[in-house]
């Protein structure tokens, strides 16, 4: 009886329907043709309403005494606007997200939060309530160029919801608008650490970095650290050959997951046809300590092996030269870097400026002591460097004047000359001075500490190696 009766019910709304939309096709406005005013091409003001339609069905339903409509149930009911659109949300669905609009800037030089601010069309009222609701730590007050702010808009009407000031990878500050008041957030990054292991083979017409990058590395200033960590022993301009290798243990930095940068390097070994020169890191309680060879032995010597990043060696040491410009021969007791105009020049070691002037063979030159028996000459600047006179102290890796072509020379170049007891001596070939090695007791707190990390890279590429010739077999 029950599922009659609805049957019932629903045949009848269905014809109520149908009777007024009938009656609206019936009955058009005078000049409508096909729902369209052909005079004005106005749409029409008469048209079927369902919810005029609905509303007077359960008007009859509430005020009819047929038993038909005794078990249906009338409740209030009214259809919103958002109702009769495609896109109608039902109400137990999750509500859609409101559309924003998001706008990032880099800090350029002359910028200041007012002008970004009124450039960006937010009212100078949410930037006063940003400021008198910053982090305690007040870090809009010292923002810097190359930091980068974010805006995040209501995409309706522009109202600024989220304000973000980026000054790294690492933190944000985020002020966000809420009943309240603008609200203030440190947001740091979630930092990992990845340790990675590369073996590069340096073909012929490459040089270590581009070879390193070839292999994986994905940071040369990775490889710039590790040559700068030999260059006391290894002159990465004159001693590399192709087939010479290195291998590399180093750390990577994510921030959220993501590859931020290259961190430290933990173990490194290079071999050239001069010899094979391996480094470990060295750290005491998470402090580091420098970077050692196995035995202990530091790398670090008391000199550099070169004073520039050169292009070519252009005269090397020599008893008996013949002079270009003076057209004798004589000896020629240094070495002739050559290199563009401008180039920086270090000090080789720390030491105290002899003299820095101007003669007519040498241009402008410095001349450094190293006590106790050691001295660097550097001759034929374009100019010496700013504070470099006799008197003044350097340390190793200062700059002490620039590449040029004064005095007698026929081309911009470094002459570069060492002397010992005041005897010149080849540069390139000297035993250099090392620094002060460990001690006793230190070199075995130094064995201990380092025993597990000069094992994984071994371990590293015992697995490259066997990988390698997995991929290598499976390819054939």
């Amino acid at each position: 009886m029950l599922r009659s009766q609805r049957v019932r019910v629903s045949a009848l709304v269905l014809t109520i329907f149908a009777l007024f939309y009938a009656a609206d096709l019936l009955t058009p406005e005078p000049g409508i043709v096909f729902g369209r005013d052909s005079a004005t091409h106005e749409a029409p003001t008469k048209s079927f309403n369902a919810e005029s339609a609905i509303e007077g069905y359960f008007d009859l339903v509430s005020s009819s005494d047929d038993s038909i409509f005794q078990d249906v149930d009338v409740v209030d009911w009214e259809v919103s606007d958002s109702a009769t659109n495609d896109d109608a949300v039902p109400e137990d669905s999750p509500a859609k997200p409101s559309q924003v609009e998001v706008q990032e800037i880099t800090l350029s030089y002359g910028d200041n939060l007012s002008s970004i601010f009124e450039t960006h069309k937010v009212p100078a009222a949410d930037l006063l309530a940003i400021l008198n609701n910053d982090h305690p730590s007040r870090p809009l007050r010292r923002i810097l160029v190359g930091e980068k702010l974010q805006f995040t808009k209501n995409a309706q009407d522009g109202t600024l919801e989220t304000f973000t000031y980026i000054p790294n990878r690492l933190n944000r500050f985020v002020y966000s608008r809420s009943e309240e008041g603008w609200q203030h957030e440190l947001v740091q990054a979630e930092i990992s650490y990845e340790t990675v292991y590369r073996y590069v083979v340096i073909n012929r017409g490459e040089s270590p970095i581009t070879a390193g990058l070839r292999a994986g590395i994905r940071n040369e200033e990775t490889i710039l650290e590790l040559t700068q960590l030999l260059q006391w022993n290894i002159d990465f301009w004159l001693d590399i050959r192709p087939n010479d290798n290195y291998k590399i243990l180093y750390k990577e930095l994510y921030l959220d997951g993501e590859y931020a940068e290259d961190a430290d390097i933990l173990a490194a070994e290079f071999k050239t046809q001069r010899g094979d020169y391996r480094i470990l890191r060295y750290e005491i309680d998470g402090v580091f300590q420098g970077y050692y060879k196995p035995d202990g032995s530091t790398m670090k010597r008391q000199f550099l092996r070169a004073p520039l990043d050169y292009v070519r060696v252009s005269s090397d040491f020599s008893p008996r030269r013949f002079h270009p410009v003076i057209k004798v021969y004589r000896p020629h007791n240094g070495v002739d870097y050559a290199a563009p105009t401008g180039t920086p020049v270090r000090a080789t070691a720390d030491g105290i400026i002899k003299a820095a002037s101007y003669t007519k063979p040498n241009g402008n030159y410095v001349f450094i002591r190293h006590p106790p028996r050691y001295e660097t000459r550097y001759l034929h600047f374009s100019r010496i460097a700013k504070g470099i006179k006799k008197g003044v102290s350097v340390k190793q890796g200062e700059i002490v004047g620039y590449v040029g072509s004064t005095g007698y020379s026929t081309g911009p170049h470094l002459h570069y000359e060492f002397l010992v007891n005041g005897k010149h001596v080849n540069p390139r070939t000297f035993d250099l001075p090392k620094q002060v090695a460990l001690t006793d007791e230190e070199l075995v707190a130094f064995k201990e500490n380092v025993k597990n990390l000069n094992e994984d890279l071994d371990i590293a590429h015992h697995n490259w190696l066997q990988q390698n010739s997995e991929v290598t077999q499976a390819s054939n």
